[in-house]
């Protein structure tokens, strides 16, 4: 799918003999254009702050042998400085903060996934 992203200028996407995304890669890729973040925590978070970490919408929250990883999707800009907020709050050291981009394998994906579910043709340009 790299290929595609870095060759192509126009894709169509057909599923089961229908297509159902067909616009230019740039496009596309702006349609699913979703503002993710990922921080790294250096160490295990504690029981109370992962309760708290979890009731924010759009986190999902992986504890590695040495590291926390908090991959975030922002809806809402605030909800970036909740995490902050509440990592400061028990002074957990932040190794990295990163903006995730989304790939067109994933951007594939997800316009597959929304055609099985019954969504619309994605784009007709």
């Amino acid at each position: 799918m790299n290929v595609v992203q870095d060759t192509c200028q126009r894709v169509i996407i057909i599923n089961s003999g229908r297509i159902i995304a067909q616009d230019k890669v740039s496009n596309l890729m702006r349609l699913f254009d979703v503002k993710a973040f990922k921080f790294v925590a250096e160490g295990r978070l504690s029981e109370n702050l992962k309760q708290a970490l979890t009731q924010i919408p759009h986190l999902a929250l992986v504890e590695e042998e040495v590291d926390t990883i908090i991959t975030l999707n922002l809806e809402e800009p605030r909800n970036f400085y909740r995490v902050v907020e509440l990592l400061g709050s028990e002074d957990v050291s932040l190794l990295s903060i990163n903006r995730q981009e989304l790939n067109f394998e994933q951007v594939f994906m997800e316009i597959l996934g929304r055609s099985e579910n019954g969504g619309e043709k994605m784009a007709a340009l």
